[in-house]
């Protein structure tokens, strides 16, 4: 698993829906993923990418499998 964070966005209107240029924040298990603080302003946002590779000795029965994650995001009044 790797997380990228791709840009910050101002307002929903302008929220982007591509990672042109991500920037890797973590590289680990999907059970260990921590993300780094982030400051944001009132109505900022912030887009972050999710890439999942299977293992090198995966078969082709393994690419019609499926998975969920839930993620808890905690905002804080600094």
């Amino acid at each position: 698993l790797t997380i990228s964070t791709c840009s910050t966005w101002n307002t929903p209107a302008t929220a982007p829906t591509t990672c042109p240029t991500p920037t890797q924040v973590y590289t680990g298990t999907l059970a260990a993923a921590v993300l780094p603080s982030t400051t944001l302003t009132g109505g900022q946002g912030e887009l972050y990418q999710f890439t999942v590779t299977l293992p090198s000795g995966a078969t082709d029965a393994d690419q019609g499998l499926t998975t969920q994650a839930g993620f808890s995001w905690t905002a804080t009044n600094t």
